[in-house]
């Protein structure tokens, strides 16, 4: 086998949280070859203009 993460040049990771019975999206950049980013994790959700991230602060857990 290979290590894929090698071949990559973004890796994002996609999360559904629950927390009671309530849930919550969130998003992580995990890699971003060339790339200076912020590797915490942040909310998000669907919206009917696409995906909306809030990247001006991180998800409390």
């Amino acid at each position: 086998m290979f290590d894929l993460e090698a071949l990559c040049d973004g890796i994002l990771y996609l999360y559904n949280l629950r927390s009671g019975f309530s849930r919550q999206r969130a998003l992580e950049v995990v890699k971003m070859r060339g790339a200076g980013h912020d590797t915490r994790m942040h909310s998000m959700e669907f919206t009917r203009k696409g995906l909306s991230v809030n990247a001006k602060e991180p998800l409390k857990l």
